[in-house]
């Protein structure tokens, strides 16, 4: 069983790293959407936003403390790491990847309860 603030906790990550992406495109159709459902006994949360989306060379590395696409001073690259961990500590996984369409998808993936 996950701590309901920690789990808002990965909520409000993910749409304020899905808000970011989308001040980086000029279209006016700016779109984030959250999807809850059940896959394979998890329990799972989505995140997809309809941004540039993540580098394939970046992909790997979204995870790492302190890694940041961002060309600002707006944070520190711990969000994505904070969020995995709090992820990891319910047994759960978090996976980044790319919309078919364009923009990013994480997925937040906790195991169902018996």
């Amino acid at each position: 069983m996950a701590q309901p603030t920690q789990i808002e906790q990965v909520i409000i990550n993910l749409t304020i790293n899905a808000k970011n992406a989308l001040t980086s495109v000029s279209h006016h159709n700016k779109k984030i959407t959250i999807s809850t459902y059940t896959e394979d006994n998890y329990c799972v949360i989505e995140v997809k936003d309809n941004g540039p989306g993540i580098p394939p060379d970046q992909i790997e590395n979204v995870f790492d403390p302190f890694f940041t696409t961002k060309f600002t001073q707006d944070g520190m690259g711990l969000g994505l790491t904070i969020t995995q961990n709090i992820v990891k500590e319910f047994d759960g996984r978090l996976i980044a990847g790319n919309n078919s369409d364009g923009g990013a998808c994480f997925k937040v993936l906790f195991p169902a309860s018996k």
